[in-house]
């Protein structure tokens, strides 16, 4: 699997906007690493990189969610 480049400017918003903390449980990333930008709609179902569609994940909820959308 190919892994998608998503500028370094865009993960920053990201980070930002998710005050570090993973936007599904709520960890810090003092607590939960490494922390994954992962795409809500994924890039296999016409997802986008772009702000709107990506979101911070600890390791753990990005593992669970693997590749379902809900």
């Amino acid at each position: 699997m190919s892994r998608i480049y998503i500028p370094k400017e865009l993960k920053d918003l990201i980070y930002e906007r998710a005050n570090l903390l993973c936007e599904y449980c709520l960890s810090s990333d003092d607590y939960s690493s490494p922390f994954n930008v992962e795409h809500i709609i994924l890039i296999s179902k016409s997802g986008l990189s772009v702000a709107e569609n990506l979101i911070l994940t600890c390791q753990g909820c990005n593992l669970h969610r693997y590749n379902h959308i809900f």
